[in-house]
């Protein structure tokens, strides 16, 4: 019996260790399969951008091609500086790539009563280019508080970047590339003159009435929540980025407020 006892444990044990073994092998493979699927969506997300962090100039040439770029006044830089992140003249080139090559399912329905999908038929590039030809770099000293103005009927913009530095270091944040790109969008609406303007009221200066004239704050929330819903090569982080100022926009740049319910958060 004792004999027995000992078979029936050694065949417990070597059960044991055997599913052990397995379970090891599986979680190893998971993990590994994770690390991949990881690594694919951070590289595709971040496509752009070579080995050392600096962009892919293919990106840069194509994009300013479509633009004509001008610096001017006292800002920070007189040309595009693809290696430095932090610097805005980077920023302006990333959000020029986001716009362009940013990818969406640009025909899909939306079902949340906070985000209509604008950008259905049009992307968000193709209705930049309609408007704009020059971007101006400067430092807007007759602006008080824009990062970015238009004029209506003029087919370009100006990035007010002494501004955005100047919050840079009072926030000690960085203004993200994909802000910037909200803020274009936002402006392009402006150069349409048939559309309402900015109102002010003791609540809310400088904001749209509410959301169904579909103004300038209208687009640039459905330009954000476009990429936090549908965008397809934005990382995750970027992603919940974009929803994070879209939601600031629906709080705080519509004088009727935005009491819409919110996408889900995926």
């Amino acid at each position: 019996m004792k004999n027995l006892a000992q078979v029936k444990y050694s065949l417990l044990k070597l059960f044991v260790s055997a599913n052990i073994a397995a379970l090891v092998k599986s979680l190893v493979s998971l993990g590994l399969l994770a690390l991949v699927l990881c690594f694919s969506v951070s590289a595709k997300a971040a496509e752009h951008v070579n080995e050392l962090g600096c962009l892919k100039n293919e990106y840069v040439a194509d994009v300013l091609k479509d633009f004509n770029v001008e610096f001017s006044g006292s800002v920070e830089a007189m040309q595009i500086d693809v290696c430095n992140q932090k610097s805005f003249s980077y920023r302006l080139a990333l959000a020029l790539i986001y716009l362009k090559h940013g990818q969406y399912n640009v025909g899909r329905p939306s079902e949340d009563q906070s985000f209509e999908n604008l950008f259905a038929t049009i992307t968000p590039y193709d209705f930049v280019k309609k408007y704009v030809q020059t971007v101006k770099v400067n430092d807007c000293k007759r602006v008080r508080h824009a990062w970015a103005y238009a004029v209506p009927g003029k087919s370009e913009i100006n990035i007010c970047a002494k501004k955005i530095i100047e919050w840079d270091k009072a926030s000690y944040k960085v203004l993200s590339a994909i802000r910037i790109a909200s803020l274009i969008v936002h402006e392009v609406r402006h150069i349409d003159p048939s559309k309402a303007n900015h109102e002010s009221t003791k609540v809310c200066s400088n904001c749209d009435l509410n959301v169904e004239q579909k103004g300038s704050y209208f687009f640039e929330k459905e330009f954000l929540y476009n990429i936090h819903k549908n965008g397809k090569n934005f990382s995750a982080a970027e992603r919940n980025e974009a929803r994070s100022w879209a939601e600031f926009v629906l709080d705080k740049n519509f004088i009727e407020r935005a009491n819409l319910v919110r996408p889900s958060r995926k």
